[in-house]
């Protein structure tokens, strides 16, 4: 009998409507490598709601845009509630 992955029937670590971070360059841009990646993965397994949440100019002013990052994630949970 060959291998079925649909018999086999585990939770994931990740819940719908979950939230990445990334930061480094704008998301979208040519240099963004890493959240069209992870999305692309993530879709490979499954998850295909994802929304990515820039969390860049940390080096520039920290707290600034900690706070903006917190406050689209908190914005992004709303929508999916």
């Amino acid at each position: 009998m060959p291998f079925n992955s649909e018999d086999i029937v585990r939770p994931g670590l990740v819940e719908p409507g979950s939230v990445v971070a990334s930061g480094g360059v704008p998301v979208g841009s040519p240099m963004d490598f890493s959240s069209t990646w992870l999305t692309t993965f993530l879709g490979f397994l499954g998850l295909t709601d994802v929304t990515v949440v820039a969390a860049d100019q940390l080096n520039i002013d920290p707290e600034g845009a900690l706070t903006a990052a917190k406050e689209r994630v908190d914005a992004v949970q709303l929508a999916a509630a």
